[in-house]
């Protein structure tokens, strides 16, 4: 006994040390890991005998962007985490893309996106959407579709792109099974429907793109045929940004036949929800950001029935835009945790073009944004001084930039070329043309209708009323001067330029909504491209630095400081069927009805479109687009010209109401003028 005691208290000390000191780490281990500061993919463990789970991996709308403008290593971490996921799962791990791999970084775009491609083959992309983005450069250029050497192991999967006039075959293969641990999967893929306006017309010319549902559903249905046990439609399309409530994508999903799960892209956005099929099947629907910021990583699990079901369709995206150093890895730490191979390709790869990426062009002395000035459309710092480069590069007197052609903001400091490449990454060519006052208010209605994207412009200013009818919203256009454009005049042209994206825009065929081709007339291909132009305007602004300012070009006449305005005259509210709005700082307001409500008579003449306003001794007169009247015999000038707007004249108020003996006052806290 007592040797037994004494064995037992000489070694249970220690013994007990050790036992308290490995429940006192595990009790750590676990407080860290609840609240996720320890965490690595769950090795899958099939709960079920005979089910399978599945690692489905997508990434989305990458845009070139393996290595971001602030160096972080967007790609290198994104092969790290997927290093993780098939060490979990290693025979059941398939890896995919949504497209839009290529185009939209100085590092992508000087290559045609091989870097990318070199990217995808190290970390097993499998396969690849079709994207819009593709035909950029010509789709032959990162499909080789031609013949032509690419690096791409992978294959680009599309089964709604048709040569045109010929619909027995898609131009790519539609779709691919491929083999896991025993279980064959096919993968469908699909571009948008929406395609066709807004690729470069030139782009697009050959090809025409079908319905995706019924194209997916034909070869879901061969596919299963054929054996596929898991069928997955990886479609370039995308929501209304509401997680999957509407849009696109969802409209195909809920018309397909026997899918399993539905990934997307092209909206840039995070979407992790379900939606129903026509056959009635519950099924994920993810969309995986853009721009290299995560990754959905769906779990699909092949029941023993033959039944598919997933166990995270509602929080499948896993974000690597983070500082995270344990799983899953972010790319914004201080010493991110990356791939190395990965690492060296892209390093290699901005090696071979520093010469032009690093390029010293000059300097941006201020901030240009995309922030748009007004809402819900108006002018940005960036958008402002792109379109006057247009224009000034052109000899247009109008210039059109549309919103999404420009890609980045540049931030004031030294501006590189590979700045410019990431600003503007399209090979654009400058158009120019000539439209009249109407064809420009109806490019100016396509910007502001409901469905409209803005525009960004140079030489003219616009205002529009959101509240009035969609295609019916702009209420007055001038030159940058001030002097008005008739909206309603279909004789006399403008010079205008634009890039060869919106220049291609039809009625049938708009581009970005805009129609310009249907538009215009006499056009010209300048072969100017708009990259070096504005290579070259950074260039000349020296050590000044490049600049833009917010100059009222485009107002919505219901924002702060631009309406609604109300109009007080002795106390009495003026009603008016235009409503009023303000045209370089002055108030603008149908000419009959101030004249009655202040007792003065109005004489029109035809001939040479001018207004005599008579009140006593007082004798005004005015010409509809002339920035000078003549008051009681003396010419003075105006600082807003009389316009006609929806078939009534406008007339600045203050300038009518002061010269007739009334005094004015601005009240800009309640947005009304009041008149006594």
């Amino acid at each position: 006994m007592g040797i037994g005691a004494g064995k037992y208290n000489m070694n249970g000390g220690l013994f007990l040390k050790k036992y308290y000191s490995l429940k006192l780490l595990l009790a750590a281990w676990l407080i860290i890991s609840s609240f996720g500061l320890i965490q690595t993919p769950a090795a899958v463990a099939d709960n079920v005998k005979g089910d399978k789970t599945f690692d489905i991996v997508e990434i989305t709308d990458l845009h070139g962007n393996i290595g971001d403008s602030s160096s972080s290593p967007i790609a290198a971490v994104m092969a790290a985490n997927f290093n993780e996921i098939r060490k979990a799962n290693p025979d059941r791990t398939l890896i995919l893309s949504g497209g839009d791999n290529y185009q939209g970084t100085a590092i992508s775009n000087l290559d045609y996106g091989q870097s990318v491609m070199k990217v995808f083959n190290y970390m097993g992309v499998a396969a690849s959407a079709l994207g819009n983005h593709e035909f950029d450069w010509g789709v032959e250029k990162v499909t080789g579709i031609d013949g032509s050497s690419i690096e791409a192991d992978y294959p680009i999967l599309c089964a709604n792109l048709f040569r045109k006039g010929d619909t027995t075959a898609p131009v790519f293969t539609p779709y691919k099974t491929y083999t896991l641990d025993g279980v064959k999967v096919a993968v469908i893929g699909g571009i948008s429907e929406s395609a066709p306006g807004i690729i470069l017309a030139a782009r697009i010319s050959d090809y025409e793109v079908k319905d995706n549902a019924s194209c997916i559903n034909k070869y879901a249905q061969q596919a299963r045929k054929e054996g596929a046990q898991i069928v997955i439609a990886l479609i370039h399309e995308g929501d209304d940004l509401n997680n999957g409530a509407s849009g696109p994508l969802i409209d195909i999903a809920r018309k397909l036949v026997g899918v399993d799960a539905v990934l997307g892209g092209h909206s840039a956005s995070i979407v992790q929800t379900t939606v129903t099929g026509t056959d009635g099947k519950e099924m994920p629907l993810e969309v995986a950001n853009c721009n290299g910021k995560g990754y959905v990583d769906l779990k699909l699990t092949l029941h023993a029935d033959g039944s598919v079901s997933s166990s995270n369709a509602k929080s499948a995206y896993v974000a690597q835009d983070t500082t995270g150093t344990i799983y899953p890895y972010g790319y914004k730490a201080s010493s991110p945790v990356v791939d190395n191979s990965v690492k060296k390709i892209v390093a290699d790869t901005i090696e071979e073009e520093a010469p032009i990426l690093l390029e010293e062009l000059g300097s941006a002395r201020v901030d240009l944004t995309r922030t748009q000035a007004d809402s819900p459309f108006g002018e940005s710092l960036a958008g402002n001084w792109d379109a006057d480069v247009i224009r000034t590069s052109s000899a247009a007197q109008i210039a059109f930039q549309n919103n999404g052609g420009l890609r980045c903001d540049i931030a004031r400091g030294t501006v590189t070329m590979g700045t410019i490449y990431q600003f503007l990454p399209f090979d654009n060519v400058i158009i120019t043309f000539d439209m009249t006052g109407s064809q420009l208010k109806t490019i100016l209605e396509e910007a502001v209708m409901d469905s409209g994207k803005g525009i960004q412009v140079s030489g003219l200013k616009f205002a529009y009323d959101p509240d009035q009818p969609s295609l019916s919203r702009v209420v007055s256009i001038s030159l940058s001067d001030g002097t008005p454009i008739d909206m309603n005049d279909n004789t006399k042209t403008y010079r205008v330029a634009t890039n060869d994206f919106l220049a291609g825009g039809t009625t049938a065929s708009p581009k970005d909504g805009f129609t310009f081709a249907s538009q215009s007339s006499n056009l010209v291909d300048t072969h100017i491209v708009v990259r070096d132009i504005l290579a070259n305007a950074v260039k000349a602004a020296g050590s000044q630095g490049i600049g833009a300012d917010i100059e009222k070009r485009i107002q919505s006449i219901k924002s702060s400081g631009a309406g609604p305005i109300s109009i007080l005259v002795n106390n009495q509210e003026l009603k008016t069927d235009v409503a009023p709005f303000i045209q370089a700082d002055r108030v603008m307001v149908p000419l009959g009805s101030i004249c009655e409500a202040l007792g003065a008579s109005v004489e029109w003449n035809p001939e040479n479109q001018s207004i005599a306003i008579v009140q006593g001794q007082s004798m005004l007169k005015l010409i509809i687009g002339n920035s000078s009247a003549v008051k009681n015999g003396e010419t003075v000038a105006l600082d807003a010209a009389p316009q006609i707007v929806n078939n009534r004249t406008l007339v600045p108020l203050s300038f009518v109401s002061q010269s007739l003996g009334y005094s004015v006052q601005w009240d800009a806290n309640k947005s009304q003028v009041i008149i006594n």
